[in-house]
């Protein structure tokens, strides 16, 4: 499996959820760099309409591709034949 999809809730859940911060990151940068060391290469990433995503540089300098999807938006992974991993923000996850 090389593929996820991140799901944050909707309206005032999702907005304080991606605002929050877990051992001194950001949750949505906890995630992406669990994801990239889990050796997951693509995520996408479903935020609340209102959301615009910010990460740092040493996020976005990850090997892990990065797609933002608002919610009612289609999701299209890479590889639509492959199994994906869906996570919900909510949850913390380990990389193993």
């Amino acid at each position: 499996m090389n593929q996820a999809i991140l799901l944050f809730p909707t309206r005032s859940a999702g907005r304080a959820l991606f605002s929050s911060r877990v051992a001194g990151l950001s949750l949505i940068d906890r995630h992406i760099r669990t994801l990239d060391r889990a050796g997951i290469k693509h995520v996408s990433i479903i935020l609340p309409e209102e959301i615009k995503p910010h990460l740092p540089s040493w996020t976005k300098k990850l090997a892990i591709s990065k797609r933002f999807i608002k919610h009612g938006q289609d999701v299209e992974l890479p590889d639509p034949n492959s199994s994906f991993l869906t996570i919900f923000a909510e949850y913390i996850h380990h990389h193993n």
